[in-house]
């Protein structure tokens, strides 16, 4: 997965998410399109 400056697996992007914007509005936002995604992965 690549977003931006990051690469890497969808765990590693949450990570990164959280140590870098905390609870601000773009970790929010990125919270919810990373739920879409585990959603559309499920069979």
């Amino acid at each position: 997965m690549t977003r931006g400056c990051f690469e890497g697996s969808l765990e590693e992007f949450e990570l990164a998410v959280k140590e870098t914007h905390e609870e601000n509005k773009y970790a929010k936002t990125y919270r919810i399109v990373v739920e879409i995604i585990k959603n559309s992965l499920e069979k």
